[in-house]
Formats: C-alpha cells, structure tokens, sequence
C-alpha cells in the first residue's frame, strides 16, 4: 500500500521499487487507475457490511473453537473429528490440501518421537487445526539448489544496483 500511494507511482506514474513478499516472490506496483476517495452512502453498502461483519465473527468463533481444540489435543485429550490425512508430504508436491494449510505444517515445531503437535491455520472460508504427527529430512535437490543460489545472487546483485541508482538520483540535480 505504502510503495501504491507513493508520490512516485500515485502521481508521476512511475514503477514502484521492486516489493519482497517472502523469500521467492517479488512484486513491481504501476497504477493503472486512480479514483479519488469517496464515501459511499450506508444504504447502498448495508447488506455488504452486515455480510462481513457476520462473517468476520463466523471466522473468530471458528478460530476460537479450533484453538480450543488444539489445546486439548495438546493436552493428551482426544476429540471426536474426523480428519483428512496426507502422508510423506514435501514443500513443493502439488496437494490437495490447501497452500496455506501446506505453509502452516511446515512452520510448526518438530513432533517429539511417538507424539504430534498442533496447530491452526486460517483459512479464507474458514479455519483448519493441523495434527503434525512425524518430520523426516528429505532429499537435496543439488541443480534446484544452485538455481535458488543463482536467483539469490541475482536478487543481491538488482538490490545493489537498485540501490546505486536512488543514490544517484538523490545525488543529482534533475530538471522536468
């Protein structure tokens, strides 16, 4: 939002600097259209905010129950839910269970031998509680890694030279 509504992009229409989501995305901003900020009049939104005011409770009491949950769980107890299990799972296997499930499982702690942790990962329609049962190493993929290391070095390298270039802008003395 910051990098959008810059004076840079906003106004003069330029490229926003290159955005990092996380360690393999990058994201470029351009604004195609710009309307100024308006109101809009309650009636004509009412239906809309009750919808989402009913949903964003739906989504707390969800969140709330399956945290409640995990800690029994946690605790040794057990619950009567039935479960949808994936085995031998790796970080990049197209599965069916949803990304941001596959994201949650693999940010959780390792299980002790015999026991499992658990979690919950919030979902767009809903909550899941996640049963880590086991971790195991998997292979290195030696020409997968030297792709990420040669993305990285060119990452560093654009970052640098990005740099380079605000220095010199800041530097220089540019008539429009």
């Amino acid at each position: 939002m910051e990098q959008a509504f810059s004076n840079d992009v906003l106004e003069e229409g330029y490229n926003s600097e290159v955005i990092e989501l996380d360690e393999d995305r990058r994201l470029v901003v351009r604004v195609a259209e710009h309307r100024e900020q308006t109101q809009l009049p309650l009636d004509d939104v009412r239906d809309e905010v009750e919808t989402a005011v009913r949903a964003e409770q739906q989504q707390e009491r969800l969140q709330e129950q399956a945290e409640e949950m995990a800690a029994r769980l946690q605790e040794g107890e057990s619950i009567d839910e039935q479960w949808l299990e994936a085995n031998n799972v790796r970080r990049q296997d197209d599965v069916t269970a949803s990304q941001l499930i596959l994201q949650a499982a693999f940010r959780m702690p390792h299980p002790e031998d015999g026991e499992s942790t658990y979690k919950t990962a919030v979902l767009p329609t809903g909550v899941a509680l996640i049963a880590l049962d086991e971790v195991s190493v998997g292979d290195i993929d030696e020409e997968r890694e030297q792709f990420v290391a040669q993305m990285a070095e060119q990452l560093r390298s654009q970052s640098i030279i990005q740099g380079l270039i605000e220095d010199l802008r800041d530097d220089a003395e540019i008539e429009r």
